[in-house]
């Protein structure tokens, strides 16, 4: 705030924006500035006192959370965002009494939520596969032979487009091109070529969460908790490693126009910390690298500005999710979610996913072993 009263008075002046008393810091001699908390958003009239005389100023609107969603379904493993070009949707497998029943689709916007009964046994597949194909997965049903599967269409809407023979023994698959794939254990992981079916490359892998191709289809890595010899990225449909990355665990990671966005831990990163990197997905050039002193649960790229959000999390197992340049990596804000029992995650708020909505919100989601949830936040418009 710029005034010229400011330059003999200003000390002690405060901003009331809706419950919120903020004090003023000076920042040369007409300028006065405040810090919103991070839990604060909507459309507020500030008032701002400065000797006691209390000023109305223009209204001001705020982006940031509204609201927590919990849902009843229990989705204990791999999450994924399913892409819509409508609204925010994630799914993964379901569970009733420990037994795996299907497939949910939860629109995040309307909050309905689509139950494909059959479809996937999360006890034998954790999550519904990536494919070269847009909006199709391949998915293992609940009490068919480790090799049988379905090739499933679920944009617009769920159709079954028929079996698919696949790889036994596996945790995690997605296919590439005609004949090959990548699967899991939960200890290895394995690539057969898309060509011509044979091995292309395997290795150890600790507890790989999820397999997640680029919008292009051009490559594709995963979530895991340990690769000693670096989380490779997958050149596709072909399978070959296209590069391999300095980190050697990866909490979360989002393609989008030829840029990657990875964080994780790789050598020396101090515990508890998180190291970030925007890579060029094509090359594997590394172009802008930080590390922030949080846990890093999920990240997102927004498509259509230089924009990155980052989801972390702290002691009190509440998610914030910091704002980020895309190209600098720099902080342009911090979105705290209000401390409520609903809101907490349970055990820390990991293996979530962040959602962008078509209509200009930001969801996290998180199920793993809890109470699924959704915190909203709302965004400017672009």
């Amino acid at each position: 705030m710029t005034s010229a009263r400011f330059i003999i008075g200003g000390a002690g002046a405060t901003l009331k924006v809706g419950d919120s008393t903020l004090s003023l810091s000076r920042v040369n001699d007409t300028t006065l500035q405040a810090t919103i908390p991070g839990t604060v958003a909507g459309t507020f009239a500030p008032r701002l006192n400065v000797g006691g005389q209390e000023t109305p100023l223009a209204a001001i609107t705020i982006y940031g959370y509204t609201e927590t969603t919990p849902y009843a379904e229990s989705m204990p493993w791999d999450i994924y965002v399913l892409p819509d070009a409508q609204h925010a949707k994630v799914m993964g497998g379901y569970v009733e009494n420990g037994v795996g029943k299907g497939l949910a689709i939860i629109d995040l916007d309307s909050h309905q939520v689509t139950k494909v009964d059959g479809a996937l046994d999360v006890n034998n597949q954790r999550g519904p596969g990536m494919t070269a194909q847009s909006g199709v997965y391949v998915m293992r049903a609940p009490g068919v032979q480790t090799t049988g599967a379905a090739l499933w269409q679920l944009v617009p809407s769920p159709v079954n487009l028929g079996a698919i023979t696949v790889p036994a023994g596996t945790r995690q698959l997605a296919r590439l091109g005609a004949l090959g794939w990548i699967t899991t254990t939960s200890h290895t992981y394995s690539v057969y070529s898309g060509s011509t079916g044979g091995l292309l490359s395997s290795g150890a892998a600790e507890e790989v969460e999820g397999i997640q191709f680029s919008p292009d289809g051009t490559r594709a890595s995963f979530r895991v908790n340990r690769i000693d010899a670096g989380v490779p990225v997958f050149s596709l449909p072909e399978g070959t490693v296209a590069y391999t990355t300095a980190f050697q665990s990866v909490q979360s990671l989002d393609f989008q126009n030829d840029f990657l966005l990875m964080a994780g831990r790789t050598a020396g990163t101090p515990t508890g910390s998180s190291r970030i990197q925007v890579i060029r997905a094509s090359t594997g050039v590394v172009l802008r690298d930080t590390t922030i002193g949080l846990p890093v649960s999920a990240v997102a790229l927004n498509p259509l500005v230089a924009t990155a959000y980052v989801a972390a999390y702290g002691s009190d197992n509440l998610p914030v999710v910091l704002v980020m340049d895309r190209i600098l990596l720099k902080v342009w804000g911090v979105l705290k979610v209000p401390s409520t029992s609903v809101n907490a995650c349970f055990l820390g708020c990991e293996y979530g996913q962040l959602a962008i909505s078509p209509q200009h919100q930001l969801y996290y989601f998180w199920a793993f072993n809890g109470t699924p949830r959704a915190y909203r936040f709302e965004l400017p418009l672009p």
